[in-house]
């Protein structure tokens, strides 16, 4: 089992959950205080966690946000997207 994997136990049946990352990007679009905001209001970080990842995605070109189910990730990915916050899930 690799380390982005977990197991699960449902109805007695063990389950391996693989875990994913969520991923912002550097943009020419958005504002610091856009992405912090965003990251904050969607993501739940603090203002300090959504600083770092947004300085993160300005100096390497992508920082990564959280980490766990794809399930979970994904609705999180999507509001993201709507306030034009480029994403990805991997």
């Amino acid at each position: 089992m690799s380390e982005t994997q977990e197991k699960v136990s449902v109805e007695g049946e063990e389950l391996e959950l693989e875990e994913h990352s969520l991923i912002i990007y550097n943009d020419d679009v958005n504002t610091f205080e856009w992405i912090i905001a965003s990251l904050v209001m969607i993501c739940g970080l603090s203002e300090e966690q959504a600083k770092k990842c947004a300085m993160t995605a300005h100096t390497d070109g992508k920082s990564e946000v959280m980490s766990g189910s794809f399930d979970d990730l994904q609705p999180l990915q999507l509001r993201l997207l709507i306030r034009n916050v480029e994403t990805t899930i991997k």
